[in-house]
């Protein structure tokens, strides 16, 4: 039961950020987190970081991309995730890679989770509260999304490897793996926001560009 997090930051690729070469790809990390039990992994990623040049205003972020890679190590296939966000805002269903298709999203919280149900594209359907009480998954946490296979994609069979999943996302959030009969294959916390990280390469390129404006 033991959840094993880490970090691991490309400090190399930070420093070149000074350099500024133009269409220099930058690796700003990956943070990995598996499962209570090990049946999910779910890595960070963001990238490639681009900088360029440009004549009108220096220097510029390019291109930066930042997702989930879903890893299914259990037997079950993962038909959906319930995710806290804690507000009632839009970045989860905002974010939810439109490459993954047939997925859909709707919105739930503490007096909501009881009753609410979903419907998987062979008609049948789940409750909620059959993932287990609200209080059990998301204690201290006041709303969520719940993300579910409901068209022809299949769902993330045993073994596989899918990416695309909650661009944005919200940080520090926790989450429920589930199968299409409502069985947990896996939960975990704290999941990591790949956004942080682009704000953090934003944050370089204008220290970047403002240490060129003095030495100009």
């Amino acid at each position: 039961m033991n959840r094993i997090l880490f970090s691991t930051l490309a400090a190399g690729a930070f420093a070149a950020t000074s350099l500024f070469s133009s269409a220099q790809a930058v690796t700003l990390g990956s943070e990995i987190i598996l499962g209570n039990n090990g049946n999910v992994t779910i890595e960070e990623r963001f990238e490639p970081f681009i900088i360029s040049e440009d004549s009108f205003d220096g220097l510029r972020v390019e291109e930066g991309v930042g997702e989930y890679i879903v890893t299914n190590h259990g037997d079950a296939g993962i038909a959906g995730f319930a995710i806290s966000n804690d507000s009632w805002g839009l970045p989860w269903v905002e974010y939810l890679d439109e490459g993954q298709g047939w997925w859909n999203a709707t919105m739930t919280n503490a007096e909501t989770w009881d009753s609410d149900t979903i419907y998987f594209a062979d008609e049948s359907s789940i409750s909620l509260s059959s993932l287990g009480s609200w209080e059990q998954l998301f204690p201290d946490e006041f709303a969520g999304y719940v993300f579910w296979n409901y068209g022809m994609e299949d769902p993330i069979a045993s073994g596989e490897t899918r990416g695309g999943f909650f661009f944005g996302g919200l940080p520090f959030s926790d989450f429920v793996a589930f199968d299409s009969s409502g069985m947990v294959i896996d939960q975990s916390s704290q999941i990591p926001e790949p956004a942080s990280l682009a704000l953090l390469g934003i944050g370089l390129v204008g220290l970047g560009y403002a240490r060129r404006r003095r030495v100009a």
